[in-house]
């Protein structure tokens, strides 16, 4: 229901601002104006107008209840998501949006209490429809086989290029299975059926992984015009500055997105700090990683350069209390032995064991002066 709704209104944004201005319209129309609002990345609005169309009797509460459970992931309110979550288990008799719901959950780490093989006696026992093809691609994707819902969903990419739910689980089996050109094909084939965020993101994302930076970038500015009242497209702009080594643009960024609003702080915080320590400003960088909270999922990404920092700040009783933190298994194996002989090489009062290196270095230039002090002296004994 939504697909051609959603064409309609983007193409027609006069009409749209009536329908959103008005309180004369019948429910159904609250859900549509909800659906979109949740597609260009309007979260918070979307969610008034989706409350105001459960109570509609003519509409499927199934499609709702999905909007609803995205529109709080994309708020990280994780707890409202798995409340209406809960509602779709419990009042819904279409299986995709229940996929859907789970998928989008298991994609930001909610715990739904339920196992998605458990979910497997409310697959479609046939293919007949597009919608039970989807369903099952959705369980491809989530039990890890996005080649089997590839095979799926490619039969119908001519007849369903203007579905907004084919598009979008079409182009995450792409990304999954990493064909990346692939998808940069499809979009240039198919622009103007992919103008909701969802996609623009895999979009951008895809041209990340690529290094396309400048692409990227022309992206992610409309994604950040349409969605004014988040912080995640300014620090998508910070990292892109920050792999095409405009680090001051990257400060900027992300200092912009601390400013707007404290959502992702920790995130940002470790990005602010990375960029300060490409520029060679390791106390900046260490005062915005220290500010990460231990308790963060960021913090354990960030405890190696903290480490890297203290050691190259000559604050080594700190480098290696901060390196038995590390878990090895989140870095290469020849990167994890290089920095523990060298951390854990220097001793608590900040002076490397190894300072005989240092000594070294200056052999050559101590003998030569040895040299030239003999010669000097030798020169003075033959001549007096």
């Amino acid at each position: 229901m939504f697909s051609q709704g959603y064409l309609f209104l983007n193409g027609k944004k006069f009409y749209f601002f009536l329908l959103s201005k008005s309180s004369f319209f019948k429910t159904e129309y609250f859900f549509l104006i909800g659906a979109f609002l949740s597609n260009i990345g309007c979260y918070k609005r979307a969610i008034i107008y989706l409350k105001k169309s459960l109570l509609s009797p003519h509409l499927d509460t199934s499609e709702i209840l999905y909007y609803l459970v995205k529109s709080y992931l994309k708020l990280n309110n994780q707890k409202k998501a798995k409340y209406y979550f809960n509602r779709l288990l419990d009042r819904s008799f279409n299986p995709f949006f229940i996929f859907f719901s789970y998928y989008e959950c298991f994609r930001n780490n909610v715990d739904s209490s339920i196992l998605v093989n458990s979910l497997k006696e409310i697959l479609p026992d046939s293919l007949n429809i597009i919608m039970d093809r989807l369903t099952i691609a959705l369980f491809f994707l989530l039990v890890n086989k996005p080649e089997k819902a590839l095979k799926l969903l490619l039969p119908h990419i001519e007849t369903f290029q203007s579905n907004y739910f084919y598009n979008i689980i079409f182009l995450k089996t792409l990304y999954l299975m990493k064909k990346y050109y692939e998808i940069i094909d499809y979009f240039n084939k198919n622009i103007e059926y992919l103008g909701s965020i969802d996609s623009l993101y895999l979009y951008s994302v895809t041209l990340y992984k690529l290094g396309l930076w400048n692409q990227c970038l022309k992206v992610l500015n409309e994604i950040r015009f349409l969605q004014k009242a988040t912080n995640k497209p300014l620090i998508n702009l910070g990292k892109v500055y920050l792999q095409k080594k405009n680090y001051t643009q990257a400060i900027n960024k992300f200092k912009l997105a601390l400013k707007r609003s404290k959502e992702y702080k920790d995130y940002i915080y470790f990005f602010l700090s990375v960029s300060y320590q490409r520029i060679g400003l390791l106390n900046d960088a260490l005062n915005y990683i220290l500010k990460i909270s231990p308790d963060s999922t960021t913090y354990q990404k960030a405890i190696f350069n903290l480490a890297l920092l203290y050691y190259d700040l000559g604050k080594f009783k700190n480098a290696k209390e901060i390196f038995y933190q590390i878990d090895k298994k989140d870095l290469p194996t020849g990167k994890y032995i290089k920095w523990k002989k060298r951390i854990m090489s220097s001793d608590i009062d900040g002076n490397k064991v190894n300072k005989l290196r240092y000594f070294i270095y200056f052999i050559p230039w101590i003998i030569l002066i040895f040299a030239l002090f003999v010669l000097v002296a030798f020169y003075l004994i033959v001549k007096y």
